[in-house]
C-alpha cells in the first residue's frame, strides 16, 4: 500500500514539475516576444525618424535656396536667370534679349571629368546648345585649350594636340580647367567640387574650406573673363544637384553642404564690382 502511495506522490510531483517547466517556457516565450516587439518598435521608430529627418532637411534646402536667390536679386542686384540649356535655347528664353554679345559672352560650364562634350547635366545642355553655334568641332569643344597650372604634372605636356596651354594665365585661372570658343564668345569649363570631396585630405577638410573654394572659383572665373575682355558672364550654381550626394559617414546634412555653396557665392558677390562686367546667375538645376 505504501508503495502505491509513493508512486502516486511521485506521479503528482512529476506532473507539477512538468507544469512548472511548461509555465517557465511559456513565460520565457512571452518575455522574448515582448523584447522582439520592443526592438522592432525601436527600429521602426528610428527608421521613421531618419526618413523624417531627410524630409525635414529637404524642406530646409528648399527654404534656404529660395532665400539665397531672393538675397542675390533684391539685396545685391544680381541678374537671376532661370532657363535650361538645350538646342532650343535662344537669347530670348535665356532672359538676355537686350544683351549685345559680339563674341564677348562667357558661359560657365560644370565640366565632365574628361572635359569633353556630354549628354547629361549642364555639360550636356551646353553641348546641345553650342552645336549649332560653332561650338563643337569633331566631337570636341571648338578651339579647346587646357589651362596649365603650377600643380599640373609635366606629363600633361604630351596631351592631345588639340589641347593648348595658357602658361601666362596661371595666376588668373587656377579654378578653370579649360576654355573653348563659340559664336558668342567663350565657354569656361570648370570641374565643380562635390560633396564626396569634403573631408578628404587632398580636397577640402571641412565645409568651411569648401565655402572658401567656391568663392575662389567664382573669383577666378570673373578675373579670367576680364582677361578675355568679356562683358557678360553667365554662372551656374555649382554643386547643387548631381554633386550633392551626401554619404552618412560625412557627418553633415545636404542643407549644410548647400549652405556652404551658397555662402561661398554670396562672399564672391559681396566683394565684386558688378559694374565692370554684367554678372548673371542661372538658377536652373540641370
Amino acid at each position: 500500500m505504501n508503495i502505491r502511495n509513493d508512486n502516486l506522490v511521485n506521479s503528482e510531483n512529476s506532473k507539477i514539475k512538468h507544469y512548472k517547466n511548461l509555465i517557465l517556457v511559456v513565460l520565457l516565450g512571452i518575455v522574448l516576444c515582448f523584447v522582439c516587439i520592443v526592438l522592432a518598435c525601436e527600429i521602426f521608430a528610428s527608421s521613421g525618424s531618419k526618413k523624417n529627418d531627410v524630409l525635414d532637411d529637404n524642406i530646409i534646402c528648399k527654404k534656404i535656396r529660395t532665400e539665397f536667390i531672393k538675397t542675390l536679386k533684391e539685396k545685391y542686384n544680381v541678374g537671376i536667370l532661370n532657363f535650361k540649356f538645350d538646342e532650343n535655347t535662344t537669347q530670348g528664353n535665356m532672359g538676355l534679349i537686350n544683351q549685345d554679345f559680339r563674341r564677348s559672352l562667357v558661359v560657365v560650364n560644370s565640366a565632365s571629368s574628361d572635359l569633353l562634350p556630354g549628354e547629361s547635366g549642364l555639360n550636356g545642355g551646353i553641348t546641345r546648345w553650342v552645336e549649332s553655334k560653332d561650338g563643337i568641332n569633331d566631337d570636341i569643344w571648338k578651339n579647346f585649350e587646357l589651362l596649365k597650372h603650377e600643380e599640373d604634372d609635366d606629363e600633361n605636356e604630351d596631351d592631345d594636340e588639340n589641347y593648348g596651354y595658357y602658361d601666362d594665365s596661371k595666376d588668373l585661372a587656377d579654378s578653370i580647367s579649360g576654355i573653348s570658343s563659340f559664336q558668342y564668345g567663350f565657354i569656361f569649363h570648370v570641374r565643380a567640387p562635390d560633396a564626396s570631396s569634403v573631408g578628404r585630405e587632398n580636397r577640402f577638410k571641412d565645409l568651411k574650406e569648401l565655402r572658401e573654394a567656391i568663392k575662389r572659383i567664382y573669383v577666378d572665373i570673373l578675373r579670367f573673363a576680364r582677361y578675355k575682355e568679356a562683358n557678360t558672364v553667365v554662372f551656374p550654381i555649382f554643386s547643387e544637384s548631381f554633386n550633392c550626394n551626401i554619404k552618412a559617414s560625412q557627418n553633415f546634412k545636404k542643407s549644410e553642404f548647400l549652405t556652404a555653396i551658397y555662402s561661398g557665392i554670396t562672399d564672391f558677390i559681396t566683394e565684386t564690382d558688378k559694374n565692370e562686367i554684367k554678372i548673371f546667375i542661372n538658377v536652373f538645376c540641370h
